[in-house]
């Protein structure tokens, strides 16, 4: 009897012995997967750009001439892109998007025009959110300035002549 004892808490033992190797394993591979897996969607959210609200305005088209200038900000909300100062929201041109990790405004070819909190001056005009639906999903009164025009780092007078 004390034989056979010996046997099954030697064939326990083994059991065990198995049993942590293969939990040691999957916890090896843990530790190594799911931070490449973790940094590659860290990596993909920084280099994602999301499209601004827009009116579809582009060069060449008649535009509104009227000048604003303010702190560009932008906020991602229910993976959409809002770009209002508290009292207006603004209606981008064509091809104009934002990345964040950090926020940037980027024109239609890809390029960093301003950071979050940077001046930036725009031409265009105020226009009804009845007539433009995108720019009422960021919409909390106040004015919709429709840009229509380039868009300069900097306030007013110290863009480009």
């Amino acid at each position: 009897m004390r034989l056979m004892n010996r046997r099954r808490s030697g064939a326990e033992g083994q059991v065990s012995f198995t049993r942590l190797t293969a939990c040691l394993v999957v916890g090896v591979l843990a530790g190594v997967v799911f931070p490449v897996v973790a940094a590659a969607a860290a990596s993909t959210n920084r280099t994602r750009s999301y499209p601004l609200p827009s009116d579809g305005w582009k060069p060449g088209q008649a535009a509104m001439q009227a000048l604003s200038s303010g702190p560009f900000q932008a906020q991602l909300i229910h993976s959409r892109v809002c770009t209002s100062d508290g009292s207006m929201d603004y209606l981008w041109p064509a091809g104009y998007r934002v990345r964040f990790h950090p926020t940037v405004l980027l024109n239609p070819t890809g390029r960093v025009v301003a950071h979050q909190g940077q001046n930036v001056t725009v031409g265009g005009g105020f226009v009804g959110t009845a007539s433009w639906p995108s720019a009422a999903r960021c919409y909390k009164g106040g004015g919709v300035w429709a840009v229509q025009g380039p868009v300069y780092s900097g306030r007013p007078g110290l863009g480009p002549s």
